[in-house]
C-alpha cells in the first residue's frame, strides 16, 4: 500500500508528526517518523525520498499514524 492509501482515516491536518510503518528490503516490518508535515502530499514525498535513499519500495506501507 502507498502512503496515500494507508493515510485514509489516519491523516489529520492538525498533527504534524507521523509514523509510517513499512516492510523493509529484508521483508521485516520497520517504522520511520517525519516531523513538521503540513500536507499529505508532503508526507508522501518525504516517504518517497526516504525510500529512494535507503533502497526501499514505496508501496510497502502498512500504516500511517498521527502522533
Amino acid at each position: 500500500m502507498t502512503v496515500r492509501g494507508a493515510a485514509k482515516g489516519s491523516y489529520s491536518r492538525y498533527n504534524q508528526k507521523y509514523n509510517i510503518g513499512f516492510i523493509n528490503s529484508d521483508g521485516m516490518e520497520d517504522e520511520t517518523q517525519f516531523e513538521s508535515v503540513k500536507t499529505l502530499k508532503e508526507l508522501s514525498d518525504l516517504f518517497r525520498d526516504f525510500c529512494k535513499e535507503n533502497g526501499f519500495k514505496t508501496n510497502t506501507v502498512t500504516y500511517v499514524e498521527a502522533v
